[in-house]
């Protein structure tokens, strides 16, 4: 089982140039035991657990609510699943590239190679976690 709280830091640290506090992302986990904390953020919980589901991922962007829906077998395949979530998040609702590290690479995707997370560009490769140390280099 992973961790939903070893997921974040990284995936978080590399938008942190673009997402401000209070766009800060949360990953919940909703099950049918309807946790008081998770209750007051969703009180229509019980619309974002799919009937016949013990338990279901969610990731909370400001107001935004997302399911984490893919089938993830470990904290590398979340945190790309997240950082794919945030990245349509930052598209979507903020109207911005992100991250772009030159326009002849175009906008990076978060991809899980040998078992870690990572950002792939047409010409290059960075870990999660060391987005803001490639864009400024």
């Amino acid at each position: 089982m992973v961790d939903l709280a070893d997921v974040l830091p990284d995936v978080s640290a590399d938008f942190s140039a673009v997402l401000d506090h209070s766009a800060r992302a949360r990953l919940v986990m909703l099950d049918h035991s309807h946790d008081p904390a998770v209750s007051a953020l969703l009180p229509d919980a019980d619309e974002w657990l799919p009937a016949g589901q013990q338990s279901q991922v969610l990731l909370v962007v400001g107001n935004n609510i997302s399911s984490v829906d893919a089938e993830w077998s470990g904290r590398g395949a979340l945190a790309v699943e997240v950082a794919s979530l945030l990245q349509e998040y930052v598209m979507d609702q903020l109207n911005a590239r992100w991250p772009v590290r030159s326009d002849s690479e175009g906008v990076a995707e978060p991809e899980l190679r040998g078992g870690s997370p990572r950002w792939v560009w047409k010409n290059g490769v960075t870990p999660f976690g060391q987005l803001t140390q490639t864009l400024s280099a």
